[in-house]
């Protein structure tokens, strides 16, 4: 199977392409045992758009009748049990209807039997933090456990993205000795990767931004020109300089926008009111009579020290 290059359809930023080859070295990686990786990041840091875009990489083929499924990915939705974990990962193979008598052991052993069938490489699960309970105890342990006992006897990695709530799996059992198991995730695992927010005044961000410009054949943006300068501060400071976030943000921009004209912000306001202000209580970035290019870039500075 080919090692995918970084695709067209993401920013080629440093972080993203250092780790799109870090997933590639576990999906290609020959070891008598495979080994998992985690990758965490906030909400909106472009963890999703980086796991179906590394899926998109590697399509199901058919040969000789047979369908090849060489990477599954599966994004969880709130799984309260080991049962409807494998349920969640049976439906990468296009089955949804389940007999509520069948058992847990069957439904692992038929999980098994599919990934050899379809030859599957790689699983990508996507918000794994929502299969794990809160609080250390039997249900966590159960859990950690199933994805621990797939990998050992499904003989292929796992890729799991989630939240930092997600680093909990792999500390499981470290700081009790009540639930201290043999069956703890962090033996099969990579040391866990974070996906950072690109970092402000940055070359990154000049070329993230004008990635989504040029994606939504809006015309790039030029550092040398103040004016421009101010929106892209103001933009690092609505999306919080995470990936996801400006992507939403840039989708939305309407058609024909021009980015030289002096009453662009109260444009640029109505889409983050949009896409991004949660209550109407927030502090809008673009609203220049509460916020001056100085004051953004004062608030910037401050993220960037880490100050707030």
């Amino acid at each position: 199977m080919h090692h995918a290059i970084f695709p067209e359809t993401l920013c080629q930023l440093p972080f993203l392409d250092s780790l799109w080859h870090i997933i590639a070295e576990t999906h290609h990686k020959q070891c008598k045992k495979p080994y998992n990786l985690l990758v965490l990041g906030q909400s909106g840091a472009g963890k999703s758009a980086l796991a179906r875009a590394y899926k998109a990489e590697y399509p199901s083929v058919k040969i000789d009748e047979k369908l090849i499924i060489p990477v599954i990915y599966i994004a969880l939705t709130d799984t309260a049990s080991p049962k409807a974990l494998v349920e969640q990962l049976l439906y990468s193979f296009n089955i949804t209807r389940f007999n509520r008598s069948v058992s847990l052991l069957e439904l692992q052993d038929r999980f098994l039997f599919l990934l050899k069938a379809h030859q599957v490489e790689l699983i990508i699960i996507d918000e794994v933090q929502e299969c794990l309970p809160r609080a250390q105890g039997p249900a966590k342990q159960k859990i950690i456990k199933l994805i621990t006992w797939l990998t050992d006897h499904g003989g292929v990695p796992f890729v799991l993205f989630g939240t930092p709530i997600a680093k909990n799996m792999l500390q499981f059992g470290v700081d009790t000795e009540e639930y201290k198991t043999e069956e703890q995730l962090s033996r099969r695992c990579y040391a866990p990767i974070v996906l950072p927010a690109i970092q402000p005044f940055s070359k990154s961000w000049l070329k993230a931004v004008n990635f989504f410009l040029e994606k939504c054949s809006h015309p790039h943006l030029d550092a040398s020109y103040k004016s421009h300068q101010s929106i892209m501060n103001r933009l690092y400071l609505a999306t919080k300089g995470k990936f996801g976030l400006l992507e939403k943000f840039m989708l939305h921009l309407p058609e024909g926008i021009n980015l030289h004209d002096e009453n662009v912000n109260k444009l640029l306001s109505k889409v983050y009111i949009k896409t991004i202000l949660i209550s109407n209580t927030g502090l809008n970035p673009f609203c220049e009579d509460t916020f001056s290019d100085t004051d953004i870039e004062i608030k910037l500075n401050l993220m960037k020290e880490g100050k707030v």
